[in-house]
């Protein structure tokens, strides 16, 4: 049986990627003539935020912007380690997107084009993943797609196809347009992940499988959420997996991650006593086991999960496997709990009862920030908490006994 003695699946987003290898990220922007200035300046800011972040989560990391319009392309620079800001290179026509990933293709490629202006070529690194990001209001036939095609003719996706192929790359697109069919169809260009469930155009050669959801895409304006930056940050940082090895052991101060953000992944047992910084995030698979031991520690304002899952089963936070009402009576009928929290809702204050010795105590937002993190020196069965200063939610509150036992409950804050 498969076991896990920390189990925090946390629910939105996970962010993954630190040490080894990095990804290189093409910024994709329409310069056609429907992108007023007003949009343009919010794409801009948005792009700024997310290439920071982008750069600050891993030192392998490399960026590019590439702008294009009218069966062009501008290339801003070669992939850099630095980030940098870029003016608008064009300014009417249509966008046609699918030339545009055809004429990057020859870049990577290092085929030279007419049509492709500033850098000539772009050099990816070996080992680094690669990603794409859209930001486009293309519509759906001969624009964002090739030509005017049926609904679900791998024709239309030719380019993308062709490319996340060729290339291993994989798609983060955000689209304002709001017709149903170009939402459809930008769905089916982004890469599985992300939170959108919505309708995707489903066509037999995808790579990602045809309809296959969720995706990686926005349907919203060019300035983006705080949150909806965070989400596409974490995804980008983590398209490269980390070697999947047998099993891991991580140990304090080797593997402490003092900052970014760390995956790790074993087809067998992960074992960890490592301390997960304040601000750092650390995302953990193994196929059977994993054991956190003496000494882990998840720091206040870090990030951590821990998934039972096969290697290469991607990094993105997700929500828990759906339950059946079947399995779900029987999955409370059958765990009994060594803690009680009283009173729970509770406003100010919580008092934890438990039956056993009291090792230690994390508690979680539902994002997977760690709001309260403390190893009991003198282990007890009782530790009053104060929650005045906690927003109003739930929250994962996690024992770890004397025994080794973990043990989750929901906290609820009025």
């Amino acid at each position: 049986m498969k076991n896990v003695y920390m189990y925090i699946l946390l629910f939105m987003i996970g962010c993954v990627k630190s040490f080894g290898q990095g990804t290189d990220v093409i910024f994709l922007i329409d310069n056609s003539g429907s992108i007023n200035a007003t949009e343009y300046a919010n794409l801009q800011t948005s792009v700024a935020a997310i290439m920071a972040a982008v750069l600050e989560c891993n030192p392998d990391n490399r960026i590019t912007v590439v702008q294009y319009s009218n069966g062009q392309i501008y290339i801003e620079s070669d992939f850099s380690l630095n980030g940098y800001t870029f003016p608008r290179r064009f300014n009417n026509g249509i966008g046609g997107v699918p030339a545009a990933i055809d004429l990057i293709s020859s870049a990577l490629n290092g085929t030279a084009s007419a049509n492709i202006l500033g850098t000539p070529t772009l050099n990816a690194l070996s080992g680094n993943g690669l990603a794409v990001y859209l930001f486009t209001d293309a519509p759906r036939d001969n624009d964002l797609l090739t030509g005017f095609t049926a609904i679900g003719s791998n024709l239309g996706f030719v380019s993308y196809t062709n490319f996340k192929n060729t290339h291993d790359a994989t798609f983060v697109v955000t689209n304002t347009e709001t017709v149903a069919a170009t939402i459809a169809a930008s769905a089916g260009v982004a890469s599985v992940g992300g939170a959108y469930t919505g309708a995707v155009e489903s066509y037999s050669a995808d790579p990602d499988g045809a309809g296959v959801v969720p995706r990686f895409f926005l349907n919203s304006s060019f300035l983006l959420t705080p949150l909806e930056i965070e989400i596409i940050t974490d995804y980008l940082c983590s398209v490269t997996e980390p070697e999947c090895l047998p099993n891991l052991t991580l140990v304090s101060s080797a593997n402490d991650v003092t900052s970014g953000q760390d995956n790790r992944q074993v087809s067998n047992t992960l074992t960890a006593s490592n301390d997960i910084y304040a601000f750092a995030v650390g995302v953990y698979h193994a196929e059977n086991t994993i054991v956190l031991t003496d000494g882990f520690h998840a720091r206040n304002s870090s990030r951590f999960r821990a998934y039972i899952d096969e290697c290469n089963s991607g990094y993105v936070g997700r929500p828990a496997n759906a339950v059946t009402e079947e399995e779900e009576q029987y999955v409370f009928a059958d765990k009994q709990y060594v803690f009680s929290l009283n009173p729970n809702p509770a406003n100010d204050k919580v008092t934890i009862t438990s039956d056993t010795l009291i090792k230690s105590i994390i508690i979680t937002a539902m994002d997977g920030k760690v709001i309260f993190s403390r190893d009991i020196a003198k282990e007890v069965k009782e530790y009053d908490i104060n929650i005045n200063n906690f927003t109003k939610g739930i929250y994962n509150l996690t024992l770890v006994m004397d025994t080794g036992e973990i043990q989750t409950q929901k906290l609820i804050k009025n």
